[in-house]
């Protein structure tokens, strides 16, 4: 699929294209970056894709997400030259323009940083939409401070605060938006309050996360963490610890109640299950000494289970308690000092996850109640020993599934010899199942287990690749799960140099031009030069 550079160069100037790549003719071709791929290589063949292009709003974000990582990377001519592609008219043409100002500051050309940033700014001053305008105002404001550019981020960040005040989510019809605009806002929010506690302005941090609507879970979360400011300061966090209360109790934290989902025409299950949220706040009343409130909070998230306040669990309630929320809440008892308390909790747990169904599920109960057990060195009967037990008598898709769950829950609990042993047992029941070995890597990568992560994607790759029954959203998917991951460039580093001829190979089965050149340009971003 790999065009001469020369031919490149002639076709690209003939169509009057700009480009860094047209004339870059000394490059390695492909069949050398496929031996050893870095990432200068990968990304000349996927700018190699686009050149010859109809300039969509697609191929401007494939343009933009190349210059990103060349500007990340301190190639800022590479960067700057593919900027001029992008219009004025364009969100990533801003976002670009912030990468190569940020990488201009690392280099010590203030002078220039400074300039691209005001080319940034005044662009994203003439943003119509309020939320895309204060997202973009964020970003330029974190770049700028961590450029040192201290008062020049002060007034970018105001102006981020006063875009998410204007902001109004109206619904469009027969059609939902992923990421919704309730929860962009809800972390816009957040990041701008912690940076005003940051700031040592509580009453304006405080002031921003009650501005928060709908997702209560980020409401939540925002209000803890100010409380934890408040404590560290020597300040009783009460008040705070009052509203964060109230917010987990919200019922228009039911998404579908919100408006971008209500009023869209399309029918929604929502959920407004808060034991979670109820734990975080008992554990914050239990660290700031409010053992009282913590307690009956707890007892609140024990209300909200059907059946779980049954002294003694009944056959015929507890099937309606939910046992991973019970462990859930034993759990967070343990982590206030509530010992009995989460002792008791702990055996309510246990009995309704002995009844639940059908048994792949049962397993994993099972093993959350095991894992919040071993944290608390309860010396009841072994439970991973019994939801290995179940999910051994399973065909070998939930076997592997189940033991997939329980290794978690291993290593969550410390015994990273057994998680490892379990997780092992998952991948040879999934040998030729790539989806599920994707799965399977990825619960090892988020368990700590980033050398085993890698042989398990390498494994998945190749068993994706020999399935005649693929699809390109299999191999995407694959793709995506290490190159969109913060943590990917450390996954490849401890890789065998196969992963990364791997995922290249995997890309170039791709057919359409663009869609090839979007996996080549996520692959680069975690590839070492």
């Amino acid at each position: 699929m790999r065009r001469s550079p020369v031919v490149v160069a002639v076709l690209s100037a003939a169509l009057g294209i700009s480009s860094a790549r047209a004339v870059e003719t000394n490059a390695r071709s492909w069949n050398d970056c496929l031996k050893a791929p870095d990432r200068s290589c990968v990304l000349n063949e996927a700018i190699d894709q686009v050149y010859l292009m109809d300039r969509t709003d697609r191929r401007a974000a494939l343009v933009g997400s190349v210059a990103q990582t060349f500007a990340k990377a301190g190639e800022i001519d590479k960067a700057t030259q593919l900027a001029l592609q992008l219009p004025d008219g364009l969100l990533v043409r801003i976002t670009v323009l912030r990468e190569i100002a940020a990488a201009q500051a690392r280099a010590a050309h203030q002078t220039e940083a400074q300039a691209t940033f005001d080319t940034a700014l005044q662009l994203a001053y003439g943003w119509k939409d309020a939320l895309e305008r204060g997202e973009i105002l964020h970003a330029i404001a974190i770049a700028q401070a961590d450029a040192g550019m201290k008062a020049a981020a002060d007034v970018s960040f105001d102006q981020a605060r006063q875009a998410a005040e204007a902001v109004r989510i109206v619904a469009e019809k027969n059609r939902i938006v992923i990421p919704s605009p309730e929860s962009k806002l809800a972390r816009l929010l957040r990041s701008l309050a912690m940076h005003a506690a940051e700031q040592g302005d509580t009453t304006q941090a405080l002031q921003i996360a009650r501005a928060i609507r709908y997702d209560a879970a980020t409401r939540v979360g925002t209000l803890l963490a100010l409380a934890d400011v408040q404590m560290r300061a020597g300040i009783s966090p009460e008040a705070v610890l009052d509203d964060a209360l109230v917010a987990a109790r919200d019922p228009g934290s039911n998404m579908a109640q919100w408006p971008s989902m209500r009023d869209s025409g399309i029918k929604m299950k929502g959920s407004s299950a808060n034991v979670r949220l109820l734990c975080d706040v008992g554990r914050a009343q239990a660290r700031a000494g409010l053992k009282g409130d913590a307690r009956a909070t707890f007892d609140e998230a024990l209300q909200t289970i059907v059946g779980a306040l049954s002294l003694a669990p009944s056959a015929t309630a507890l099937p309606t308690a939910s046992a991973n929320a019970l462990a859930d809440i034993a759990d967070a008892q343990r982590e206030a000092g509530l010992k009995d308390t989460a002792h008791e909790t702990l055996y309510r747990a246990a009995m309704a996850a002995d009844a639940t169904t059908p048994d792949s599920l049962r397993a994993i109960a099972l093993a959350r109640v095991a894992e919040v057990r071993s944290k608390a060195a309860d010396a009841a009967p072994d439970n991973f020993a019994r939801a290995l037990a179940v999910a051994r008598a399973l065909d070998d898709r939930n076997g592997a599934w189940a033991r997939q769950t329980i290794a978690s829950s291993e290593a969550s609990a410390g015994l990273r010899d057994a998680a490892a042993g379990t997780f092992a047992e998952a991948v040879g029941l999934a040998h030729d199942n790539g989806r599920m070995l994707r799965e399977i890597a990825g619960a090892q990568w988020r368990a700590g287990f980033v050398r085993e992560a890698a042989a398990t994607f390498e494994q998945a790759m190749a068993t994706t690749m020999a399935d005649e029954r693929r699809t390109p959203l299999d191999v995407g998917e694959l793709i995506r799960r290490i190159a969109y991951n913060d943590r990917g460039s450390e996954l490849l580093a401890v890789a065998s140099p196969t992963l990364r001829v791997r995922l290249l190979e995997a890309a170039d089965t791709v057919t359409e031009p663009l869609a090839r050149a979007e996996l080549l340009s996520a692959i680069a971003r975690v590839l070492s030069n």
